[in-house]
């Protein structure tokens, strides 16, 4: 039983560490497409 509740918290340890991984790379996605639109702009324009 404890061997279970103690895989699971590991499990919700990773869980966690990737959502924030996730937060991190939406949060800078929308900035770098932003820059790349900005890029693209100053190239054709």
């Amino acid at each position: 039983m404890k061997k279970s509740i103690k895989y699971f918290e590991n499990d919700l340890d990773r869980f966690c560490l990737w959502a924030l991984v996730g937060i991190y790379l939406i949060d800078n996605f929308d900035s770098f497409i932003s820059g790349l639109r900005d890029g693209f702009q100053s190239i054709l324009f």
